[in-house]
């Protein structure tokens, strides 16, 4: 039931905001020398893609 909800327009909404979480906030953090948060923050939006992408595999696995 829950794998479910991850299919192609979940997985590219993810994907969008965690390049935007990437990109955008990576560089603004950046700009206000705070290059831990940097860090983190390109960590994170990794991780939610490998998240998104591990879900929709196992969905069309099942």
């Amino acid at each position: 039931m829950i794998l479910g909800l991850f299919n192609e327009y979940f997985l590219s909404l993810v994907i969008l905001l965690s390049l935007l979480a990437i990109f955008y906030d990576g560089k603004e953090f950046l700009k206000n020398n705070r290059g831990e948060e940097a860090k983190k923050a390109k960590f994170l939006g990794g991780l939610y893609i490998g998240l998104a992408l591990l879900l929709y595999v196992c969905n069309k696995l099942r």
